[in-house]
């Protein structure tokens, strides 16, 4: 009798490790969803698209905040997950974090992020910026920035809009305090 217990929690065991998927990059997005739906996460929607045609978004409520998810269109497979974060303010003093995560495991809530913490771009490096860009693009008054990203320490993309749909980016690198363009390039979605 005893060990027909035995035998029976640690099925159970089994059965929980077994259902708990973690979720790293390169797994298949139906795979995602089956492990999110079973621990019982909702999909959410944020106000954020995919940089790149080819790829798209999947955001899922985790905890107090949004587990995004970034995927190929053609193979839906997972190709990065950032954990997004707010306060309750509202969206022009709004304070966000955004984290790297290199794993979620579904079944415990448990992840392993990577904080970012050079990602937010000062108020004098927007200004420096905004500038470079108005004479990059030669307007004036509003450089039409729809976003600036920061993709290392000493480097940032921009994006513009020029018209509905397609714009203009820069990736600008900063050396010895100035700001050059490394890259540039239209987009179109």
């Amino acid at each position: 009798m005893n060990l027909l217990a035995t035998y029976g929690v640690l099925g159970l065991l089994l059965c929980a490790t077994a259902s708990a998927d973690v979720i790293t990059n390169g797994l298949s997005m139906s795979d995602v969803q089956k492990a999110m739906e079973a621990a019982h996460y909702r999909q959410t929607r944020l106000d954020i698209t995919a940089d790149k045609l080819s790829e798209d978004l999947q955001f899922w409520d985790v905890d107090q905040g949004v587990l995004i998810l970034r995927f190929t269109r053609g193979t839906s497979l997972v190709l990065g997950m950032t954990y997004f974060l707010c306060d309750e303010r509202p969206k022009a003093l709004r304070k966000t974090f955004q984290f790297e995560v290199l794993s979620f495991d579904s079944g415990t809530g448990a992840m392993t992020i990577k904080p970012s913490t050079n990602q937010l771009i000062t108020p004098s490096e927007r200004s420096e910026i905004t500038a470079i860009v108005r004479q990059l693009t030669g307007q004036n008054k509003d450089a039409n920035i729809l976003s600036i990203r920061r993709k290392s320490i000493d480097t940032v993309k921009v994006r513009t809009l020029k018209t509905e749909g397609s714009g203009l980016y820069f990736i600008l690198q900063r050396t010895n305090g100035v700001w050059e363009v490394i890259k540039r390039g239209s987009w179109v979605e």
